[in-house]
């Protein structure tokens, strides 16, 4: 009985520590001095070259994909699982993460230049505690969601369904894990790692400052989601700066990424309550 005790006074003082570890770290974040460094091999002009390189590679992967699934099924088969559908054909999942899982190699691999993989996407720093990134994630979808909901008294007849059509047939398809795996987990890493670290890091050196530079890479985010409406260019963009600011005050891009998964998850649960069948 005696150690028993002692066990469960032990496990009360080890959960204790670690929620004060996680309230420091919470505030840190709030008032603490920011953590973000620019220090990377890469200059901005360079690096920009590089993404650009990057989004080439993946243009090029996606079009010999498409020719081949056209050689295998024909045209117009090929027509029908491409054209007007969502995330619940397989060659438009295929496509979404023949974005993702290349960006995520090649930036990995640039990012090691001069040996600074750690500092160029934000890896030095000590990670935001798991408690403290899911409650940040919390707070960034809370905030989109006010946003959200003055988009929806300012601009009539918009609604987030709209803009998220591709992510609902997907949810409502036997290949929902798919969606859930593209949208809630790799699209997170993927545009983190390339966004808000190896290309924030760079353009940061620069005189742009990180004000500027935030701006800059958060245009270039927002850039791909070209087909939403404007309220959803403007929710998207404005989520990319929240981001933005937790890279700058943690200098974790682990935070981030965990965030934006939060963020995107609850995105999904949402649309999946809600969307007509």
């Amino acid at each position: 009985m005696t150690g028993t005790g002692e066990g469960k006074r032990s496990g009360r003082a080890m959960h204790d520590a670690g929620q004060r570890v996680q309230s420091l770290a919470l505030h840190d974040v709030m008032s603490g001095p920011p953590r973000h460094r620019a220090v990377t091999a890469w200059g901005p002009a360079s690096a920009l070259l590089a993404l650009v390189a990057m989004a080439l590679v993946i243009i090029a992967l996606q079009v010999l994909v498409f020719w081949l699934a056209t050689k295998l099924l024909g045209v117009e088969e090929f027509n029908a699982q491409i054209v007007g559908t969502g995330l619940e054909a397989p060659l438009m999942l295929i496509s979404t993460m023949l974005t993702q899982v290349p960006l995520i190699a090649m930036v990995w691999l640039a990012a090691n230049r001069g040996g600074l993989r750690a500092e160029t996407l934000q890896f030095a720093q000590p990670p935001l505690g798991w408690g403290a990134s899911i409650l940040a994630g919390l707070g960034l979808a809370a905030v989109l969601a006010g946003l959200l909901a003055v988009m929806h008294l300012l601009v009539p007849g918009y609604s987030v369904l709209q803009d998220t059509r591709s992510f609902v047939s997907g949810l409502q398809s036997p290949l929902w894990w798919g969606t859930v795996l593209a949208i809630g987990v790799l699209a997170p890493i993927s545009e983190e790692l390339a966004f808000r670290g190896y290309l924030l890091t760079a353009l940061a050196k620069s005189r742009l400052g990180i004000i500027g530079a935030g701006l800059v890479a958060n245009v270039l985010w927002a850039a791909p989601h070209f087909q939403y409406s404007a309220a959803g260019l403007v929710t998207v963009f404005s989520g990319g700066l929240l981001l933005t600011w937790l890279v700058w005050r943690t200098g974790s891009i682990r935070a981030a990424i965990v965030a934006h998964m939060v963020a995107n998850c609850v995105l999904l649960a949402y649309l999946a309550s809600v969307a007509p069948a």
